[in-house]
């Protein structure tokens, strides 16, 4: 049976979705598991640690129309790499300024 981990959910007004990030157990303020980014191999974030950098999570459940139908697909890249990633993009990415930072 696997471990149940606690988790922060993050909402993003732009896609309505929301995010499920995991977490270390119980801990008064909330600290990080280890990430590492799936592209570079760099450690963003330390066990017991707050990030020291930002980075990307992505998390997809993929449906019955493709090939990976139920699988579910976690990645975390980093600002450098994501900066790579996205200048690769035919279409840009859609961004704007945010008015309030958390």
């Amino acid at each position: 049976m696997k471990d149940r981990k606690q988790h922060r959910y993050e909402y993003c007004e732009d896609c309505n979705c929301v995010t499920s990030i995991p977490m270390m157990e119980e801990t008064k303020v909330g600290l990080y598991e280890k990430v590492i980014c799936n592209c570079c191999g760099q450690l963003i974030v330390e066990s017991n640690q707050l990030p020291k950098k930002e980075y990307v999570h992505i998390k997809k459940t993929w449906g019955y129309f493709s090939n990976k139908d139920g699988q579910v697909d976690t990645i975390n890249v980093c600002e450098t790499c994501y900066d790579k990633w996205v200048a690769t993009f035919v279409k840009k990415v859609n961004t704007k300024e945010a008015t309030e930072l958390v």
